[in-house]
């Protein structure tokens, strides 16, 4: 796997507006953050933390195609998928471009202004190489590696929207490298949000829960 790039966006934006949150759901519609039944020709998009915009592009630039959890239409061929978290979605300072540990994707970006002589900063982006074609859901993991897990976890969605073999995942995870404690706080919070990244014994592992209840493990990149 090749080494992740790191871009920075600066834009000289006088009064922008960070992007609008999703809209809460209504009462009577409840908010589903795990799998849905995918139809042919679509593909499915989340993140952790959910309500974030969405591109078709390997910037986080122009008009997003919605807001995470998202269906939608399966792109025509390969390319790239970004996902911006803001400043206000993040709830605090946004951690350094560096810090976001999902080495699945190909890219990060940082995006700011300027307002006079102050930097402003608006929002974190991941980019990921998607193809609909051998993978048909993606979901974005803004996790640092500077947040302690027990204080990661409330940006995870409500619930326990995905389905797994808890043993299955606990061993693996263990054999790894992973120690006890981690694994206690990791499992739930894969079943509330589907994707999680853990210190292992060889460096930092992204567990990714698939539509067929796998859980795949991926490594860093050495």
């Amino acid at each position: 796997m090749k080494d992740r790039r790191q871009t920075r966006i600066v834009a000289v934006l006088c009064g922008a507006a960070l992007a609008a949150i999703a809209a809460a759901p209504s009462k009577n519609s409840p908010a589903r953050y795990g799998f849905p039944k995918i139809p042919p020709g679509k593909v499915w998009i989340s993140s952790v933390p959910v309500g974030l915009d969405v591109y078709l592009s390997a910037q986080p630039q122009g008009k997003s195609v919605g807001k995470t959890p998202l269906l939608l239409d399966a792109p025509k061929k390969p390319g790239p998928v970004t996902v911006s978290l803001p400043k206000k979605k993040y709830g605090g300072d946004l951690p350094d471009q560096t810090e976001l540990i999902d080495f699945t994707s190909q890219t990060t970006h940082s995006v700011g202004h300027r307002d006079g002589d102050v930097a402003v900063d608006l929002s974190r982006g991941l980019t990921y190489q998607f193809d609909p074609a051998s993978k048909r859901t993606l979901i974005a993991l803004f996790q640092a590696r500077s947040v302690e897990l027990s204080d990661w976890a409330r940006r995870y969605p409500p619930g326990r929207n995905f389905s797994f073999r808890d043993d299955a995942v606990r061993k693996d995870l263990a054999g790894r490298g992973v120690p006890t404690v981690q694994i206690d706080l990791a499992i739930p919070l894969l079943h509330r949000g589907g994707k999680i990244a853990l210190p292992g014994a060889d460096g930092w592992l992204v567990a990714e829960v698939q539509p067929s209840g796998e859980v795949t493990i991926a490594t860093a990149p050495r």
